[in-house]
């Protein structure tokens, strides 16, 4: 068995679905699990509309629905036969009448609480899903509402997995067809069984949950690219593909802002030891990247894998001669923000001061993370132990991943001349320790340039090397 997930630009138009259709009808001999993203950009239309709809903007509301439906009408008439359109026709029609009284309500009450927005952006997949399934042969829809649960931690949606893994048996271990379609994103709380989903990008993390459930041999996440890339192409031209890598540099190059797949899907098939495929739905013969625990040759280890960043940042710094004297500095510093959701990362600033310890965080979240440890430490500010809370907005967080550049001590050094040379400076180092990955905090103004100079020196001196063909996603007759 293999799983397939289709992102929204896979299902996105005509030409793109009969891509899909083509690639999956090639998974002859093996049952397939395809799992869906809305349509290209419609998610982003549905929030767009339930704010039209709570501001009181009748005619425009109706109109982007209307224009929804107009978008499913024609694929459904390009991609169904003929025998099995009207019911598609009903089955989706039927979705698009639901959603417009979903925003009609939104209106009425003049906002879109949680809820309802959670409502209202499942109604993507819910309908591609539908329609991938009907323009395959033979394919069966199973609903991921029915078996992928959710529960609310600090205010967010997160895998309920105890309640899922029986679930998700209960749904797949009699089915014995080809092919089984399931709406990607979207899950059920586990308390209440209201709506809900698996965050942005969820659909990658759907397949890999049920990858990991029922054992697949494979992961193939096919989207618009031809695998992980050494750095963003649209930012750095001399950009390439790399052709394997470990789950642990996938995942700092994610974390790091790599948007080739969402974060947490690699946590379900790392434990589980499936490989990955990023595979390219429009260059489906490109080989593409395969991500697992080991390529499999001692030949295929090591080398530089790509250079990420992540914008919008701020750096959180406390001053204070007699930082040494206050307890479980550091981690208190940590845990304040973390009690209330806010995701932190532990630096220490370069130059390396004895009366100072830092953090940072995400703009948006940079008041309440100050709140919060302000008062945390509101004692030890009151008795002069720590001076001040130094506030740097405007930073950016850049990772250099590859497995075995960490043991080249001279690495760091090499990267701050390259960017002292230029005219630009690194302000704080990862506190964490890592064997994959360098990484560090700089100015926004400077990330563009540094991102460059770093890309193409490390792709110069410490090339991945040679990789084998990753094996063939399409197994052989």
């Amino acid at each position: 068995m293999k799983v397939l997930k289709f992102g929204g630009t896979s299902v996105g138009t005509i030409a793109s679905l009969t891509n899909v259709k083509a690639i999956v009808e090639g998974c002859r001999g093996e049952q397939a699990i395809v799992v869906v993203s809305a349509l290209g950009g419609l998610t982003d239309k549905l929030i767009a509309t339930s704010r039209l709809a709570a501001s009181g903007q009748t005619a425009e509301w109706r109109e982007s629905h209307s224009s929804m439906v107009g978008r499913h009408r024609e694929i459904i008439a390009a991609m169904i036969p003929d025998n099995r359109r009207s019911a598609v026709e009903n089955e989706v029609g039927a979705l698009l009448e639901s959603l417009a009284e979903e925003f009609s309500d939104i209106e009425k009450r003049g906002k879109v609480d949680t809820e309802a927005s959670d409502r209202v952006v499942s109604f993507g997949e819910r309908m591609s899903s539908v329609i991938v399934t009907n323009m395959l042969d033979d394919a069966v829809r199973f609903d991921s509402l029915d078996f992928i649960k959710t529960i609310t931690r600090y205010g967010r949606h997160a895998l309920d997995n105890d309640a899922s893994q029986p679930l998700i048996h209960a749904a797949f271990d009699n089915w014995d067809g080809a092919v089984a379609v399931v709406p990607g994103f979207i899950a059920r709380e586990s308390t209440d069984g209201h709506i809900t989903n698996l965050g942005r990008g969820g659909s990658d993390y759907t397949a890999a949950i049920l990858a990991a459930a029922l054992g697949a041999r494979v992961l193939e996440i096919w989207t618009d690219v031809d695998g992980f890339m050494t750095a963003d192409p649209r930012v750095i031209p001399t950009a390439e593909v790399v052709g394997s890598m470990s789950f642990v540099e996938a995942m700092d190059l994610c974390n790091f802002g790599a948007k080739v797949i969402y974060p947490p899907t690699i946590y379900p098939v790392f434990h589980k030891n499936i490989p990955i495929y990023i595979k390219n739905t429009f260059n489906a013969e490109a080989p593409g990247t395969r991500v697992a625990e080991r390529t499999g040759r001692a030949d295929e280890e090591g080398g530089f894998k790509g250079v990420s960043s992540t914008k919008g940042q701020c750096m959180i710094i406390l001053e204070g001669n007699l930082l040494q004297t206050v307890d479980s500095l550091e981690n208190r510093m940590l845990n304040a923000p973390g009690r209330e959701g806010i995701d932190v990362f532990p630096i220490n600033l370069y130059p390396y001061s004895a009366t100072t310890v830092a953090l940072s965080v995400k703009e948006d979240a940079a008041d309440r993370a100050v709140k919060t440890i302000r008062d945390e430490f509101s004692e030890e500010i009151e008795e002069g132990g720590i001076r001040e809370i130094k506030v740097m907005p405007g930073m950016a967080l850049v990772a250099v991943v590859g497995r075995d550049l960490m043991k080249d001590i001279s690495l760091r050094s090499r990267i701050f001349e390259l960017l002292s040379d230029n005219g630009m400076t690194i302000e704080a180092f990862s506190r964490e320790a890592s064997d994959t990955n360098l990484s560090f905090l700089i100015s926004g103004d400077s990330l563009q340039p540094a991102m460059r100079i770093i890309h193409d020196t490390m792709l110069a001196e410490c090339p991945s090397r040679p990789i084998a063909a990753p094996e063939r996603s399409v197994p052989e007759e």
